[in-house]
Parts: C-alpha cells; sequence; structure tokens
C-alpha cells in the first residue's frame, strides 16, 4: 500500500493528488454531456430536409426525451429493503444495527439519487465516515465529484480517492482520502474564473467543466486536525461502477 506519511513523501502526495484531479477533470467531459442528454438538452440530428421544407422552424426545439422515461423506469424499480450479513452467532444483530444506520442515513431518499447517477454518469459514490449519534454518516455522491484509484494488483482495493466539489458561494474544495488519513484543501486559483456550477449539469455541487488548477491550500477547520486521521484503515469512498 502507498502511505502519505505528513513530511517525507508529501511531494509524492501532491502530485498523485493533482493527477487523480486532472484524470477527473477529464472524465467530466463525458458525464456532463450524458447528464444533458437526461436533461433533454439533446441536438435533433436526425430532422430531414422534407420535413423542415414542409414544416420549417414550427416544431423547432420539440422532442421526446426517451432517455429520461426508460431510466426513470428502471429507477423505479430498484429499491434497496434490506440485507443480510453473513451467518454467525451475532449475525442478526449486527445486520439490525447496520440496517438501522442506514435507515437514520435516509438511504431510502439517497438511493433514488444514487441509482440515477449509476445510469446516467456510469458511476455513483457513498462517503462514509463515523458518527458518534448514529454511528456512521453515509452521503451520496454524484460521478462528477469523485474518482477512486485502486491497486492494479487487486482491483477491489481501493489505495486512495479524491473529491472535488463547488460550495454555495463558488469556492473550490478539495478532500483526499487515504486509508490512514484524510487531507482538505480549498483551491486559491478558483477566485480566478466566474463562480457558478457547472451549466451543463442539474448537479449545482459540479465544478465548472475543464477547469483544473494546482494551485491547493490546506483548508483547516477549528476543532479538526489535519490531516485527519481515518479511523477505518481503509478509503472511505465506495464507488458504484455501471460501465462495463
Amino acid at each position: 500500500m502507498l502511505t502519505f506519511p505528513n513530511s517525507d513523501q508529501s511531494i509524492t502526495r501532491e502530485a498523485v493528488m493533482r493527477s487523480e484531479l486532472k484524470a477527473l477533470t477529464e472524465e467530466q467531459t463525458a458525464m456532463d454531456l450524458y447528464r444533458s442528454y437526461f436533461d433533454g438538452d439533446q441536438p435533433l440530428a436526425f430532422s430531414t430536409e422534407l420535413f423542415k421544407d414542409i414544416f420549417g422552424d414550427a416544431f423547432e426545439g420539440f422532442k421526446d426525451n426517451w432517455m429520461k422515461v426508460i431510466i426513470a423506469a428502471v429507477n423505479n424499480r430498484m429499491k434497496l429493503t434490506n440485507f443480510h450479513l453473513q451467518a454467525d452467532e451475532d449475525g442478526d444483530e449486527i445486520t439490525s444495527q447496520v440496517w438501522d444506520v442506514m435507515r437514520l442515513n435516509e438511504i431510502a431518499v439517497q438511493q433514488k439519487d444514487l441509482h440515477e447517477g449509476i445510469m446516467v454518469e456510469g458511476r455513483g459514490f457513498v462517503i462514509v465516515w463515523p458518527d458518534p449519534d448514529i454511528g456512521a454518516i453515509i452521503d451520496w455522491q454524484p460521478g462528477q465529484l469523485c474518482r477512486v484509484f485502486y491497486d492494479p494488483d487487486r482491483r477491489t482495493k481501493a489505495l486512495w480517492a479524491v473529491k472535488r466539489w463547488t460550495t454555495e458561494t463558488g469556492d473550490l474544495y478539495v478532500t483526499f482520502y487515504t486509508p490512514d488519513m484524510v487531507m482538505k484543501y480549498v483551491d486559491k486559483a478558483s477566485g480566478l474564473v466566474e463562480k457558478k456550477p457547472s451549466s451543463s449539469s442539474a448537479l449545482t455541487e459540479v465544478p465548472e467543466i475543464g477547469f483544473f488548477s494546482s494551485s491547493l491550500e490546506r483548508r483547516n477547520i477549528s476543532g479538526e486536525e489535519w490531516p485527519l486521521p481515518n479511523p477505518f484503515g481503509r478509503v472511505p469512498v465506495v464507488e458504484f461502477n455501471n460501465t462495463s
């Protein structure tokens, strides 16, 4: 496993993080295009010249969004109702506790967005983090916001992950996750571009398409360590991939 101590590997860590951000920026182009089609922003590529000669621009912009109909039909039939962990003497009790955590995280609501993103963008994520009140916080994340890097020798083992998103004020935040720690940054160069959400996505957290910067500075949060220790011992970003 590649680890990133606070000092001697900081250069390697930053290089890896910027590489992942660059890859995420490149992948966003296709994902934003899929989302645009889903939202009905589709070019009319099959209008014939005869149709245009007869009707002119009378039906300009008239289109049926069958992509949304098909995905909604599947999504309406997908619902997580329960699950069972491997049977042992505490199996039922653990299953009940985990289900309580998921229920308190309103999984019934979040899964609709997660399933839609898996079918539209081809992937979706959830980020899990400990919580003293309900055990853990589980948050759905759009495909455009995150990227997970896996061990080439074990494709199910995540080595690190990155999340990049735009705040309500237009600031660009970046979080880098490893099995040992979580590092939070703010992109100072984001103030050089117009502060607005992506125009090609219905998801307002998605940054401007194509924007990538290397001007990252630590984002310090009051009462929180930097880097923040990861008590799970594994990357807390879980990917649901639908591209294969």
